[in-house]
């Protein structure tokens, strides 16, 4: 406990709905400064976990943002380069399997610049 906090009854029999209205007042603080829809990504980051997909998701766009920073879009040369992280030796088919992915992925950024949000 905070030593400029006094005592609370509360506190001490109800926790949880006290962690909730202590949580909601310092919303609507952070609220009243920075908006409604930033306040919300401050609180998102201690939400639920990112799902296996959602994780996939960040992984292939870091990829395609990886394309774009390091290759300057050229997908054969990024394709041979994480081939050769990925696999020991790659093969002509691994490397061709990885360029098609990076493909796929890159042609699915384009069609929508906001993917893989969906708004």
């Amino acid at each position: 406990m905070a030593d400029d906090e006094p005592f609370s009854y509360e506190k001490t029999t109800d926790p949880y709905g006290w962690a909730k209205r202590k949580a909601m007042n310092l919303f609507l603080e952070i609220r009243e400064v920075i908006g409604e829809k930033n306040a919300r990504h401050v609180f998102a980051i201690w939400g639920t976990p990112p799902s296996q997909e959602r994780l996939n998701e960040i992984e292939n766009m870091g990829q395609i943002d990886r394309l774009d920073i390091e290759f300057k879009g050229n997908v054969k040369a990024f394709a041979r380069a994480f081939a050769a992280e990925n696999f020991k030796d790659p093969t002509p088919e691994e490397i061709a399997n990885v360029e098609r992915q990076i493909r796929r992925l890159n042609a699915k950024r384009k069609k929508n610049p906001f993917w893989p949000q969906q708004g």
